[in-house]
């Protein structure tokens, strides 16, 4: 856990959706490991994620590592580029006119023009098992591979904590378990506090550590995942 037992992510936010007098209800703490946001869509998981990445816009309060990154009533919203939070999106996203290798670096440079950028950019690539492919384009990726390059970008800058918007959604089954022991493993190895988005329930019980279960409104129980999710796993 972080220094002094201060929660590696506290969230308590609304978040608005567009409708009048809408909005998804966000109230969560993550202590260490890997918390899965788990729920049907439509419940606010990925806005959820957006709001603590600094994506869209939210109200309450949002703390990573005991650090203040929203606080509305204090005028307080630190710039996304500035939190120190990565974030994998359900396609990788990857810049398509950038090679595996520098995809990894960009954000290495966005967020303090490291000289090395390239080398560490590297070092990550080879902890995801892809530095054979440091010098392919997206477009010849596999979705199991540009997934590797797109967390290697996420944990690449030193983040505080990395969200995981329902990353292997597009994934054939085979991949999917072998992406999950990769996050597993990645997260085991580094330390680095994870918030993992699915509404699988085998992905839900393999992956969290801890789980808020999400319904109509936004987040409702937080607590251990065998003791939240229904076993009917796919």
């Amino acid at each position: 856990m972080t220094p002094a037992s201060i929660p590696a992510l506290e969230v308590d936010v609304t978040i608005p959706v567009g409708r009048e007098h809408a909005a998804v209800q966000a109230h969560f703490t993550l202590p260490e490991g890997i918390l899965v946001i788990f729920g049907p869509s439509g419940t606010g998981k990925t806005l959820t994620v957006r709001a603590v990445a600094g994506l869209v816009a939210a109200t309450g309060t949002i703390r990573v590592g005991g650090e203040t990154l929203l606080d509305a009533e204090a005028d307080v919203n630190v710039a996304p580029e500035h939190r120190r939070v990565g974030y994998v999106p359900q396609h990788a996203a990857l810049f398509p006119h950038l090679s595996a290798r520098d995809n990894v670096a960009f954000g290495l440079r966005v967020r303090g023009s490291r000289n090395d950028s390239g080398s560490l950019a590297e070092r990550w690539l080879e902890r995801l098992g892809v530095s054979h492919l440091a010098d392919r384009m997206p477009v010849r990726l596999s979705g199991g591979e540009s997934q590797r390059v797109a967390l290697a970008r996420a944990l690449a800058p030193d983040p505080r904590v990395v969200l995981l918007d329902e990353p292997f959604n597009s994934l054939d089954l085979t991949t999917r378990r072998e992406m999950r022991r990769v996050v597993r493993q990645v997260q085991e190895a580094s330390g680095v506090p994870m918030v993992f988005v699915t509404h699988s329930p085998r992905e839900a019980i393999e992956m969290g550590d801890h789980l808020v279960r999400y319904g109509v409104g936004g987040s409702q129980e937080e607590g251990r995942p065998e003791d939240l999710v229904e076993e009917d796993l796919e």
